[in-house]
């Protein structure tokens, strides 16, 4: 399957999966200002990628580092409201009350991968692992954890460290899946 080919086929999955989100949601009565952000959230993702395909790779080295520091600040700023249950995921801008490691993570995700793993970006990475711990959100961990792994095998990092660091990585998802979330699933 050829790059563009594969991006219209997960474009279209991907917006499958939204709509059948909606679908559900809508068919169990939660109110279409809830439900309906996530088409919005998916057209935004879909204009971010476009932009992102189009960009150079000067224009995205500039903006990685940036990109990439984001995502530990505005995970910190969401342990500074009062939460729910304990769970802290949120940030309130009213009226819309926002996860912000769904907005952050995947375009830290990208920015990471253009970025590799260089000195600074472990600091960042274990910031990253540590608010989601945190706060807690053992799935969005376990999605980071996963990006980790991937970027642990691909380097060019000697064995030793690169199979450390994915023990490394699996111990920490480990811990977020310990940690109690005290919400219920949705």
């Amino acid at each position: 399957m050829t790059a563009p080919l594969f991006l219209r086929a997960f474009a279209v999955l991907s917006l499958a999966s939204v709509g059948a989100g909606c679908w559900a949601a809508a068919g169990h009565g939660v109110p279409t200002a809830v439900w309906a952000r996530n088409p919005v959230a998916w057209a935004v993702g879909l204009a971010l990628a476009l932009l992102t395909a189009r960009a150079t790779s000067s224009v995205v080295a500039r903006s990685a580092g940036s990109v990439l520091l984001a995502a530990p600040i505005g995970l910190a700023i969401t342990l500074l409201g009062p939460g729910l249950s304990g769970v802290h995921r949120w940030a309130q801008a009213r009226p819309l009350q926002v996860n912000l490691a769904e907005v952050l993570m995947p375009p830290a995700v990208v920015a990471l991968a253009a970025l590799g793993l260089r000195s600074w970006t472990w600091g960042v990475v274990a910031s990253i692992a540590g608010l989601l711990i945190a706060q807690p959100d053992a799935s969005q961990m376990t999605a980071f954890g996963g990006v980790a792994i991937a970027l642990l095998v691909l380097s060019p990092l000697k064995p030793g460290v690169r199979w450390g660091g994915v023990a490394a990585t699996l111990a920490v998802v480990g811990a977020a899946w310990l940690r109690p979330d005290p919400l219920a699933p949705v």
